[in-house]
């Protein structure tokens, strides 16, 4: 099908004709095509299958914003970037109550000795963990280690949290005042791994493991 595609067919059409014709048994829950070049999401869903779309070039990746979610299952078929809201305890439990609990068995919910209320509570909640003074033990200064015989360039990163984003900032040396902000931050456990262009344009990635007082 590929082979088959013609310049002057619709490409957004044709890739879903593609992916209807390599569908399983059944129509599938959603199907989603990405159009790299001009930064757009088309997806269509099972329940209304009319196409809606939205740019990624209006999303805000700078992490200092919270999640935004948005029912997929929405009747427009235009764009639906201003569907977006910011993710709410209520807006997960709504959807619960509204679009899983009817079609689960109860039996899904209660086999672990939770009521459907229990489970409705932690489930809505479980992301208000990231957002707990306890559980950000990552936040505060970071260091490289290094040889100072060989090497005087010491870098420091400070990590802080807004609500449940994780931001973070790139010193080196001593200097606290000139940082570059981290382009990708990864922290598993306690093992931290994050990348940052230099002002010379250079592309970093730093590996570091967590000491015991919080400096790495």
């Amino acid at each position: 099908m590929i082979r088959d595609y013609q310049p002057n067919d619709n490409a957004v059409d044709y890739g879903f004709k593609m992916l209807d014709k390599l569908k399983v048994n059944d129509i599938p829950e959603w199907s989603i095509i990405f159009d790299v070049r001009h930064s757009m999401v088309y997806y269509k869903t099972r329940v209304n299958p009319e196409i809606k779309y939205f740019s990624m070039n209006k999303i805000d990746f700078s992490n200092v914003i919270g999640d935004l979610v948005q029912n997929m299952d929405t009747t427009e078929d235009a764009d639906v970037f201003n569907n977006f809201q910011p993710y709410s305890d209520k807006i997960i439990r709504n959807f619960l109550e509204s679009f899983v609990l009817p079609i689960l068995p109860e039996e899904f919910f209660t086999s672990g000795g939770l009521t459907i209320e229990q489970y409705l509570d932690r489930f809505a909640k479980h992301s208000n963990a990231a957002t707990t003074q306890e559980n950000q033990y990552f936040r505060g200064l970071w260091m490289s280690d290094y040889d100072q015989a060989k090497d005087n360039r010491k870098i420091i990163i400070n990590l802080e949290s807004r609500k449940n984003a994780v931001t973070g900032t790139v010193y080196n040396s001593n200097s606290m005042t000139d940082g570059t902000m981290i382009e990708h931050l990864q922290l598993i456990g306690n093992h931290l791994k994050c990348t940052y262009q230099t002002k010379e344009g250079i592309l970093i990635q730093m590996k570091g493991l967590k000491w015991l007082d919080g400096v790495y």
